[in-house]
Parts: structure tokens; C-alpha cells; sequence
């Protein structure tokens, strides 16, 4: 039996990629909290014992922030890669298209087309 992708097991669940996109994006918020949070905590710590609360809210603020601009940059290169996939199947269509305008010249079948009754 063939492995199924996670896409493919999450598309048989009635899941688009748009969906599985932003889950993925939420989770990315959340872990880059909790690591800016801890970070920030330690180092905060280390220096600080006493304001070790203070240090854990900054970073998980800084790591809400660095998420926040990782999945916006994220979503552009998605963005540029699915509008880049757009032109490129209207380009192929439109090669097809032309491909068979010429082969049905070729077989003179425009010629019936322009026949009146």
C-alpha cells in the first residue's frame, strides 16, 4: 500500500490547503511564543533572578513578533509561487489551444467551419 502525503490524508478529511496553511501558521505563532518566552525567561533569569516574569513576557512578545513576520513572509513566497503556477497553466493552456488551431488547419477543417449552408 502507497504512503499517503499529510496533504493528500488531510484532503480526504474535506481539508484544503488554505486551511492546513493557516493551521500550520497558528502553530508556528504559538511555538515561537513559548521559545521566545522560555528564551527570554533563562536569559532574563541568568542575569536577573528577580525579574524573571518580566524577561519570559518580553521574549514570548518577541517571539509573537518574529512569528507574526515569518508567516507574512511565508504567505507572500506562497502567494508569488501559486500566482506563478496560475500563468503557468494559462501558458500551457494557451500552447494547447494553439496546437490544436494548428492542427486542425493543418487537417483543413477550418475551411468546413467557414462553409455556409
Amino acid at each position: 500500500m502507497r504512503r499517503q502525503s499529510h496533504i493528500e490524508r488531510h484532503a480526504r478529511q474535506g481539508q484544503t490547503s488554505e486551511q492546513l496553511a493557516e493551521r500550520n501558521s497558528l502553530r508556528r505563532l504559538v511555538f515561537y511564543a513559548v521559545l521566545g518566552g522560555v528564551a527570554g525567561g533563562l536569559l532574563t533569569g541568568l542575569v536577573f533572578p528577580t525579574w524573571l516574569w518580566v524577561g519570559t513576557i518580553l521574549g514570548g512578545v518577541l517571539g509573537l513578533g518574529l512569528a507574526i513576520a515569518i508567516d507574512e513572509k511565508l504567505k507572500r513566497v506562497d502567494q508569488m509561487r501559486r500566482s506563478e503556477h496560475a500563468s503557468d497553466m494559462a501558458q500551457e493552456r494557451e500552447r494547447a489551444l494553439q496546437a490544436k488551431i494548428r492542427a486542425a488547419r493543418e487537417n483543413g477543417e477550418f475551411e468546413r467551419w467557414d462553409e455556409k449552408p
